[in-house]
């Protein structure tokens, strides 16, 4: 037990780096990809240390127990982030957006603020985000950690992402053990810029799955963020 809650806690430090280089707009590809290894040698030590596979825990909701760190954060690094939802209760009363447990969806409202970044973080599988009018941000970031990285778009909104192109990655999914699958509803636009001359951001998996998503060479998702 004490072998595995210390690689536990090295695995968790690990991944807090390599999240906060995400959220930073790192653009050093040697330290991103250094850091994702350390991480992915982090799993399956532990795995080994409890003698078990790797594992990928489809779950609806976000996750809880003593090592949960679920949580729905809008913001940046350099004004500060806003919670929409944590473990520990702290909620913050955001202007333009909203999150609803019951049915795990967060609800953009005309929620305007392209340099913002709306991160999810061990919110499950069946995270719902909602667009109602117009809504900017400046990037996508999802994460499951074991628990659950999938997100579907749905509403009758609009979301425009990296309109300023100054996010190296518009629409990040870091699956980390899950099925990190994107699908975008038949009533809900997303157009997302791609920065020009991005590193690549690849990820442990992910997949694509989209109905109506603007794709042009001036409008461009970071296709190999998403592979």
């Amino acid at each position: 037990m004490a072998t595995k809650n210390a690689v536990f806690m090295r695995l968790l430090a690990f991944r807090k780096r390599l999240m906060n280089v995400i959220l930073k707009g790192e653009k050093s590809v040697m330290k991103v990809m250094k850091l994702k290894r350390k991480l992915l040698a982090g799993l399956l030590t532990l795995c080994m240390a409890v003698g078990m596979a790797v594992p990928a825990f489809a779950a609806n909701g976000p996750s809880s127990g003593d090592y949960s760190s679920a949580y729905l954060r809008l913001g940046n690094s350099e004004d500060g982030y806003q919670t929409l939802f944590a473990n520990s209760g702290q909620i913050d009363d955001v202007s333009g957006a909203v999150y609803d447990k019951a049915s795990n969806t967060v609800t953009l409202t005309n929620y305007n603020n392209p340099t913002n970044i709306l991160v999810a973080n061990e919110m499950g599988d069946d995270l719902k985000l909602k667009l109602v009018g117009d809504n900017h941000i400046s990037s996508l970031v999802v994460y499951g950690f074991g628990w659950g990285g999938n997100l579907e778009i749905i509403g009758d909104g609009s979301l425009t992402i990296n309109e300023n192109k100054t996010s190296s990655a518009a629409i990040a999914f870091m699956a980390e053990g899950t099925q990190g699958s994107l699908k975008v509803g038949s009533e809900a636009t997303v157009t997302a810029y791609k920065m020009p001359d991005a590193p690549h951001m690849a990820t442990y998996s992910a997949q694509f799955i989209s109905q109506r998503l603007n794709l042009s060479r001036s409008q461009e998702i970071l296709k190999q963020s998403l592979l």
